[in-house]
């Protein structure tokens, strides 16, 4: 039941509920795989990124031969200044030992927009549908016209009946991280809204 209760709260957003429940499973069973993973998910999505990592950490000296663990700890890393170049390190490994594998490839893209090196993160977002953070390696690498397509593909793609306003206030890390005020935000939000009226037209 209380295994069943945690995968309800996950599923509905509570992760708080969440966390309390797998804590407690794992007195019970403390290296139990399905515990450890909803409770670094948990964490995760409370954007405590240190505790997931750590929780990560524990799976992955559980399970080392899991190269997806190494991955979800290192996208952990990427939120956490002092781990951003750990988790370069291991995101290009990953990158290299398994270049097919498209969640390997959307967290390199990310690790280098997070990093700095929005050339390479643009080449990478290429290679996915990760239409919203290449908008913002292009916006952000002063490819305004390239961003712009980008966003408007995001948004169409969207079936999140959002404002432009909203959709982009859900990216709160990303726009803090490249210190975008609220004058460069009226403007992007402003060119968005433009482009689809002339698209609308």
């Amino acid at each position: 039941f209380m295994a069943l209760a945690a995968k309800h709260y996950m599923k509905r957003g509570l992760y708080e509920h969440a966390e309390s429940y797998y804590k407690y499973l794992l007195t019970k069973d403390q290296n139990n795989r399905a515990y450890l993973t909803g409770l670094a998910k948990a964490h995760f999505m409370q954007h405590d990124y240190g505790e997931a990592m750590m929780q990560y950490q524990r799976l992955i000296e559980l399970y080392p031969d899991d190269y997806r663990l190494q991955l979800n700890k290192a996208i952990c890393q990427t939120y956490i200044k002092e781990e951003i170049d750990e988790a370069m390190k291991t995101l290009s490994r990953l990158y290299y030992e398994h270049p097919d594998d498209a969640d390997v490839v959307r967290a390199y893209a990310w690790g280098n927009l997070i990093s700095g090196q929005l050339s390479q993160a643009i080449t990478r977002y290429k290679e996915t549908d990760d239409h919203l953070n290449h908008a913002f390696a292009l916006w952000f690498n002063g490819q305004r016209e390239e961003a712009l397509e980008q966003f408007e593909t995001h948004i169409k793609n969207s079936n999140e009946k959002q404002s432009i306003e909203d959709l982009l206030l859900n990216e709160t890390f990303i726009l803090s991280h490249f210190n975008v005020d609220d004058t460069q935000f009226i403007l992007l939000t402003d060119l968005i809204h433009r482009r689809l009226n002339k698209r609308n037209k």
